[in-house]
C-alpha cells in the first residue's frame, strides 16, 4: 500500500501572530485545570493557531498537549514536595539544604530511602547530645571520626560531614562496619553501600546533585 503524505501549509501575518501568543496564554492557563476542563481550552486554543487544519489532527494534537501539561503539573507538583521534605528535614536535624539533597539522591540511587538517611542523622544528633552531656564513650566515639564534639553542637552539618569522610576512608571490613555503627547506630551498616558512591565526600555529592539540578536554593524551597 502506497504511502501518502500529505503537507501542511500555514500562512500568516501580524493578526496570526497575536492569536498565536493568545492561544499560549489560553495553553498556559489550562495547563492550571483539570485535564478534563482544560480539553476545550486546548482545542479552542490549537484551533486558532493552526487554521483550516482537519479536525483529527486538532483532536490528536490537543491530546498531546494535554498530557505534556499533565507532565508539567507533576514534575512542578513533585518539586514542590521535594522541597518541602527537604525544609522540613532541615529544620529537624540541622543539615543544610545542600547537603540534605545531595544525601537525598544517593542514598534513593543506592536503593533506599530518605527517612532512612534522617533516622541516621538522628542517631549522629543524639550522639552529638550524649557527648554535650558529658558521655565519655560518645565523645571517644565522635574523636575518632575526627568530630570535635564541642564544635558538633554548632555546626552538626560539618560534624556530620567530616564523620562521613573519615568512614568513607576506612578500608571496606570489620573496622569500617563498627565506625558506622559507633556513629549512626545499627542503622549505619546500612549507610555504607552509600558511601561507596560518593566515597564518603559529601562535597563531591553536592557537586553531582548540582550538575543533575538536585540542589534547591532556600528562596526556592521558600516559594514552593
Amino acid at each position: 500500500m502506497a504511502e501518502r503524505v500529505i503537507t501542511i501549509k500555514i500562512k500568516v501575518d501580524d493578526k496570526d501572530v497575536d492569536k498565536t501568543i493568545a492561544s499560549v496564554r489560553r495553553l498556559e492557563s489550562a495547563a492550571k485545570s483539570s485535564a478534563d476542563g482544560g480539553v476545550s481550552v486546548l482545542k479552542n486554543a490549537i484551533s486558532s493557531m493552526t487554521g483550516n487544519l482537519a479536525a483529527d489532527i486538532v483532536q490528536n494534537f490537543s491530546r498531546y498537549l494535554i498530557e505534556a501539561a499533565k507532565a508539567s503539573y507533576q514534575l512542578a507538583t513533585s518539586v514542590a514536595d521535594m522541597a518541602k521534605r527537604l525544609d522540613n528535614a532541615k529544620a529537624r536535624t540541622g543539615l543544610s539544604l545542600e547537603t540534605l539533597a545531595a544525601l537525598k539522591h544517593e542514598v534513593e540511587a543506592a536503593g533506599g530511602s530518605f527517612d532512612q538517611m534522617q533516622s541516621i542523622i538522628a542517631q549522629f544528633q543524639k550522639k552529638i547530645g550524649d557527648a554535650a552531656d558529658g558521655s565519655k564513650r560518645a565523645t571517644a566515639d565522635l574523636k575518632r571520626l575526627g568530630v570535635e564534639p564541642a564544635k558538633a553542637v554548632n555546626d552538626l552539618d560539618g560534624a556530620f560531614r567530616e564523620a562521613l569522610k573519615t568512614i568513607g576512608k576506612l578500608p571496606p571490613g570489620v573496622a569500617r562496619t563498627n565506625a558506622a555503627i559507633a556513629a549512626f547506630g545499627q542503622e549505619g551498616a546500612k549507610l555504607l553501600p552509600v558511601l561507596d558512591r560518593f566515597n564518603g565526600d559529601v562535597d563531591e555529592a553536592v557537586k553531582r546533585a548540582k550538575e543533575l539540578g538536585l540542589i534547591l536554593g532556600q528562596d526556592a524551597v521558600n516559594a514552593s
